[in-house]
């Protein structure tokens, strides 16, 4: 984690993997950083997810590989067809092909499997996370926003 000068206080809006993973890449470089979700808990919502090359690498250096790979499935075979039945891909080794051509690998994952692990993640490195707390508005001035929230934060 980088220390720079004069840290921020970052606040996010929304606890969904993007705001996680905002959250954990900003305290990465050294910023102070509260979400604010609007559910009280996380709950197991969503379906599974493919997370390509670029994705689980990026999660391997935020040190989730082995939470997230005990966790994920790596498709063993890969076919594509035209619409006419016509084949344009196959392959029984995709997941070899995939990390050695992209130097990580493909994993299906459960939504919120991911989440959590994220959540964790970032929790760990000192990120706040204050559930149950809904922002009815923001109000954007030169150097600093102003937010309304259901709940005192």
């Amino acid at each position: 984690m980088t220390t720079p000068e004069s840290p921020l206080h970052l606040i996010i809006i929304g606890g969904g993997l993007c705001g996680l993973s905002a959250a954990i890449a900003t305290r990465l470089a050294g910023h102070n950083v509260t979400v604010l979700e609007t559910v009280p808990a996380f709950r197991e919502v969503g379906a599974g997810l493919q997370i390509t090359s670029n994705g689980t690498r990026l999660l391997k250096a935020w040190g989730l590989s082995n939470t997230l790979s005990s966790q994920a499935a790596a498709p063993k075979y890969f076919r594509m067809r035209r619409y006419n039945g016509d084949l344009l891909a196959d392959t029984t080794q995709y997941t070899e092909e995939i990390e050695a051509r992209y130097g990580s690998p493909l994993w299906c994952l459960h939504r919120a499997d991911l989440q959590v692990a994220i959540a964790e993640k970032a929790m760990e490195l000192g990120v706040v996370i204050k559930p149950g707390c809904k922002v009815e508005s923001v109000k954007w001035g030169e150097k600093q926003a102003q937010g309304q929230t259901e709940s005192e934060v």
